[in-house]
């Protein structure tokens, strides 16, 4: 993991590469002002940016950075808290305030770590034996759901259906770790591709969950409460802390 510090307060970013170094084991470079940082052309998986900088600021350099490094995580570093809502247009992951360094840093590198885990999960494939295909590997970010019909399974993604003869139980076991839950004895899905959980027209007591391709599908009365926990607890993984 490659990480800079673009701060032209030297005593600052000595402090702040220290805690990096604490952290992660990892000598960051260092870089005194924006242009400089920029002109390397060099993506970085952290940058820890100082807001006031000579030539140009942190918040311009971030918005530009992150135009061609949009997986980058940018902390914007300020004594001035007041700037960290003009940090969120300028696209920057977080803020660290210098009035209280060591537990900013903190929260960032539990953010930074989330980040990760996320990035990896996305690449991860699991194989499925695929009716009329034979065994196939299929990445687990593009499944939205499975679920039973014809007493086959349909894996469900944004672009594609396979059918598989696994049963829901077996998938369930296997998937478990991976974020998926089971929404409906009839249902197994990725927590990720929730868009919303809903009302359902008409019925008080009950709910539907709508997927991040549009698709609507039923939410058991006895399952509610529980997705509805580990759905918001997937929103706010990245920025709790």
């Amino acid at each position: 993991m490659r990480i800079a510090v673009v701060e032209d307060n030297k005593d600052w970013a000595d402090r702040i590469q220290e805690l990096i170094w604490q952290q992660w084991n990892i000598e960051s470079e260092y870089y005194a002002d924006a242009e400089e940082f920029l002109n390397e052309k060099i993506q970085y998986q952290v940058v820890f940016m100082d807001i006031k900088l000579p030539h140009m600021d942190g918040l311009q350099a971030t918005e530009f950075y992150k135009k061609y490094y949009k997986d980058s995580c940018i902390f914007l570093v300020t004594g001035y808290i007041e700037y960290s809502i003009d940090g969120c247009w300028s696209g920057a992951n977080g803020f660290v305030d210098k009035a209280n360094l060591e537990a900013y840093m903190d929260k960032a590198f539990r953010y930074v770590e989330k980040y990760r885990e996320q990035e990896e999960r996305k690449n991860r494939s699991l194989e499925f034996e695929i009716i009329g295909q034979g065994k196939r590997l299929l990445k687990i970010d593009d499944i939205l759901c499975f679920y039973a019909e014809n007493r086959t399974i349909i894996i469900k993604t944004a672009t594609m259906q396979y059918r598989t003869e696994e049963t829901l139980k077996k998938l369930g076991e296997r998937l478990k770790k991976e974020g998926f839950s089971f929404v409906h004895k009839s249902y197994l899905l990725n927590i990720c591709h929730i868009k919303k959980i809903v009302r359902e027209t008409g019925r008080k007591r009950d709910k539907i969950i709508i997927l991040s391709d549009g698709t609507s599908i039923p939410l058991s009365r006895n399952r509610i409460e529980e997705i509805e926990d580990l759905f918001w607890k997937w929103k706010n993984e990245l920025t709790k802390g």
